[in-house]
Order: C-alpha cells, then sequence, then structure tokens
C-alpha cells in the first residue's frame, strides 16, 4: 500500500529513475494504472506478502498469485504441496506404528506401511523402497490407481484421531519416483545364476509383470506372452491419462536388467486363443500363469452410436475417441463406468447421462471416482433399469428406454436387488450410448481355456491360496479370476502364484 509513496518520494531525490513493484506484481498487475488514475492502490488487489508463489516455484511448478488467481493457481499450489517432500516428511512422521498396523491389514499386497513410513521420514529412500518392493511388486502404479481411501489410508488410525489420515500413498508414489531416478528399483537377479525352471507367463498386466519379478529373483527363466506392443494392460491401456499416463517407465525401469541378462523373454502379440495355446505352453514349459484381462460382458444390443466402454476407454486413450454427440448415456456404475463418463464430458459432451439401477449408494465405484463425477457436472439417473434402444430409419441410435427401480431385499453380492416398477417406462433422447455392464471372460479365450474348470461365475477356478487351476502346473490371477478388482489386488495374485510355482519347482 506504501509502494506509490516511497517509490514517488525516492523518484522525486533523484535516487532512481525507475521503480518496479518485483513479485508483487503477480497479485496486482494493474497497479500502476489504478496509481495513475485513481493516486491509490486498492487493499483488495496487493500482495499479502504469503510467499506462495514462491513455494510453487520451489515445488518445481509455474507461479503466480494463490490468493488473487486462486482459481488458476491454488489448484496448481495445492498439488505441489500435496507432493512435496517436506510436507510428506512431516506426514510420515505422524505414523504410530502401530504394533498390529491396520494399515498394512488393508493393503491387499500386504506392505509394511510403517516400515516403509519410518524410512521415509529419516530420508532412507532405498530403504523405502525395499520395504515398498518386498510384497508389491509395481508399487508406483499402485500408488496412482489403488483406492487408498478403502485400503492403506482406509485402516489409518488417523482417520480416528484427526479425520485425517496420512497420505500414504502419496509417500508411496514419492517413494518410487526418487528411487527409480536413483536406479534402484532394476529387479535383483541372483549371482551366479541358478539352474532352475521355465514359466510361460500369459498377460503384462500388474499380476503378470508381479509374478515374472519375483520368480525371475528367484532364479527362474520367465517368457512373457503379451498381447499388445507394450506392458502395462489395462492401467496403461484403460484408465484415463488424468489418473495413470505411462506404465513404461516403472515397468521399464524394473525389468530390463532382467532383459538384458537372458532372464525375461517377452513375446508381444500373441493372444491365447489365436497364436497361443494352452496345451502347447503346458508341454513346453515347467509352469503357466495366466493373467490375462477380461472383455466387456453384459449388452443391451447393438446399433450405431452404442459403444463398448473398454473399447471407448483405449480409442480415447490414444486420441482417437470416436463421436458421441452432446447427449450421451452411460449404463453402469463401477469405475469404468465413471471413467467412460468423465472421459466422455472431456471429449465434449455436453449432457451426460449415468444411468444405473441400484441407488447411489449401493454403486460399486470408489468414493473418490463418485464424487468426481458429480463435480464434473454428470446427470445421475438412479434407480434406473435400462430396456433397451430405439432407433432411427436408418437404424441409428435415438435413445435408450428406461424404466424405474425400487430396492428390494440383498441378492447374491449383498447388495439390494433392483425390482423393476410396472408401467414406469421412459425413453431418454441421447446421441450415444457407452456400454459398462460388467465384464466376462471372452468367448474366443474360453475356448482357448476349456480343459479348465469354470466356477459359478463363468471364470476359471483356482485355489486362492497358491492360484493354482483344475490342470497341475497352471495358475492364474488378477481379473481372469477377479472379475475385475484393483491393481494391487493383481499384483498380490501375481506374487501369490510366483511363491507356489517357485515351490513346486523346489519339490
Amino acid at each position: 500500500m506504501d509502494n506509490p509513496y516511497v517509490a514517488a518520494a525516492v523518484i522525486e531525490r533523484g535516487n532512481a529513475a525507475l521503480i518496479g513493484q518485483g513479485r508483487g506484481s503477480f497479485a496486482y498487475p494493474d497497479a500502476v494504472r489504478d496509481i495513475l488514475t485513481t493516486g491509490r492502490m486498492n487493499p483488495a488487489k496487493c500482495c499479502i506478502t504469503c510467499s506462495a508463489c514462491t513455494q510453487i516455484m520451489r515445488d518445481g511448478g509455474s507461479t503466480g498469485c494463490v490468493v488473487r488467481d486462486s482459481e488458476i493457481y491454488g489448484p496448481l499450489y495445492r498439488e505441489a504441496r500435496r507432493l512435496a517432500a517436506d510436507r510428506l516428511k512431516e506426514e510420515a512422521q505422524r505414523c504410530r506404528d502401530c504394533e498390529t498396523a491396520t494399515c498394512t491389514a488393508g493393503c491387499p499386497a500386504g506392505v509394511d506401511v510403517p516400515a516403509f513410513l519410518k524410512a521415509y521420514a529419516n530420508d532412507d529412500i532405498a530403504t523405502a523402497y525395499s520395504v515398498l518392493r518386498q510384497a508389491n511388486a509395481l508399487p508406483e502404479m499402485c500408488a496412482l490407481v489403488c483406492p487408498s481411501e478403502v485400503q492403506c489410508e482406509g485402516g489409518c488410525l488417523e482417520n480416528i484421531f484427526r479425520e485425517h489420515p496420512i497420505p500414504i500413498r502419496d509417500i508411496q508414489y514419492d517413494v518410487c519416483r526418487r528411487a527409480r531416478r536413483m536406479q534402484l528399483t532394476g529387479v535383483k537377479l541372483p549371482d551366479p545364476p541358478p539352474t532352475a525352471g521355465r514359466i510361460a507367463i500369459v498377460g503384462g498386466g500388474p499380476g503378470g509383470i508381479a509374478c515374472a519379478v519375483y520368480l525371475i529373483e528367484q532364479g527362474h527363466h520367465v517368457t512373457l506372452f503379451e498381447r499388445d506392443q507394450h506392458l502395462g494392460g489395462v492401467p496403461d491401456t484403460i484408465i484415463p491419462r488424468d489418473r495413470f499416463d505411462d506404465a513404461a517407465l516403472e515397468t521399464a525401469a524394473i525389468l530390463s536388467p532382467a532383459r538384458d541378462a537372458g532372464r525375461l523373454t517377452v513375446m508381444s502379440g500373441r493372444i491365447l486363443g489365436e497364436n497361443l495355446d494352452l496345451k502347447s505352453l503346458c508341454r513346453d514349459f515347467d509352469a503357466v500363469f495366466l493373467a490375462v484381462g477380461l472383455a466387456s460382458g453384459a449388452t443391451m444390443g447393438s446399433a450405431p452410436g452404442v459403444y463398448d466402454a473398454l473399447d471407448y476407454l483405449r480409442a480415447a486413450k490414444t486420441g482417437k475417441a470416436p463421436p458421441t454427440g452432446e447427449r450421451c448415456a452411460v449404463l453402469g456404475g463401477g469405475n469404468t463406468a465413471i471413467d467412460a463418463a468423465l472421459t466422455a464430458i472431456e471429449n465434449g459432451v455436453r449432457d451426460l447421462y449415468l444411468v444405473y439401477r441400484r441407488s447411489f449408494r449401493e454403486m460399486p465405484a470408489w468414493q473418490r471416482e463418485r464424487e468426481r463425477l458429480l463435480a464434473a457436472g454428470a446427470h445421475l439417473l438412479l434407480l434406473s433399469q435400462p430396456l433397451g434402444y430405439t432407433v432411427d430409419d436408418d437404424g441409428r441410435l435415438t435413445g435408450v428406454r428406461i424404466a424405474r427401480t425400487v430396492l428390494g431385499a440383498p441378492d447374491a453380492s449383498g447388495r439390494r436387488r433392483p425390482n423393476v416398477v410396472e408401467n414406469s417406462e421412459t425413453l431418454l433422447a441421447v446421441d450415444s450410448v457407452i456400454e459398462a455392464l460388467g465384464q466376462a471372460v471372452p468367448p474366443g479365450l474360453r475356448r482357448a481355456l476349456e480343459s479348465l474348470v469354470f466356477n459359478d461365475h463363468g471364470l476359471p477356478e483356482t485355489d486362492p491360496e497358491s492360484m493354482v487351476c483344475s490342470i497341475p502346473g497352471v495358475f492364474a490371477g488378477g481379473d481372469l479370476v477377479n472379475g475385475g478388482a484393483t491393481v494391487v489386488q493383481a499384483v498380490a495374485d501375481g506374487r501369490r502364484a510366483a511363491q507356489a510355482i517357485d515351490r513346486l519347482l523346489q519339490t
């Protein structure tokens, strides 16, 4: 506020010819104009000397006034602070080091959370990463895509004491990216290499990679068969870029030592049921681990303008999202449905309708994903059962037929069963529909695995401890056996299978 008076006095006395405002200009770029036109500065626009603009720079972000341009720089400041090492270290120091850690119990991979938090608080990144990797072969990927609020952070006792859990996933992500830069993430190869088994892994997603890592570290040779030209599976090809961008940084850093040493062979473009068969794999290898993904299950029908959610997300991630028009309905209430809905909004849909037959509370999507959907302005048509489509004379989609539902007693899933209300059918006019109605083993893969025993859910039957299938020497994990769960669950399956395979080959 005193700047114009001090500046005027300095110039009047001849001590300076030009006065600059410095970082205060971030807050008040039109200060000079106001001084010239009104003779004073507006207090509501002035810099409050909070140093948030320089903090953004210290945290590696683009700077500006966090207070006066809060809509632009507020989110940037908060995101940079969220991942700032000094703040995360303070947060790690809050860990109570519980004897029976509920955070660890909440992690499907069983990561010793207090141990890696303690190492991080002591600036020991090598130990922190080692603790993570003992249980989780892909800790960086999991830190980005897993629902920590219902897993590790959901079990943190600080939820009770402060309603503010330790940000375990953010600390895990910082550990992993720093460890990768320090070249600490490569798979550890036994030296000298033992004479061990040859294992085939079908599927280069999280479960397949995790299984490969642990088998390689036990001295086995792994041949990994993948349908795509790169590894990463569903996170790499389906999950939108704002949640997960590229698996290659982590997977390459971890697997490169094994590939260079000839302990890992990756065969791309190989599809079980097309150019790969289970019988040959069982003949040529000592053990087989199946970690292939699923395809979309139920469908309401086909018509131009009706898209499968997985196909839509895969195309959108490569920048080739099909046209959806201004009005789009997404059918389903899981994470895939919400990913498709948010992606469609990002690609220009004006009115996005999420049609779900149960209530908001019964939606299987994670809470944070539901909150993102609401924040994006989607229209939620809850207690609404899609019945079919209407088309025009050219066969192109014009709308979705919908009936109201009421919830009855719980069904086999534990959720209340939706019952259609008679004579309640209405028509929702839309330009496109994205179906996210569940996943199933695709017909071609089912035929390729016909020698296995399948359970009542249409999935290969496995032992939950060893992941072994009905054929000795054949193991399976991830989405193929759980119908589509979290990345860390697939990683845990891969590790259990690797341990069982190693025991099998040692006997």
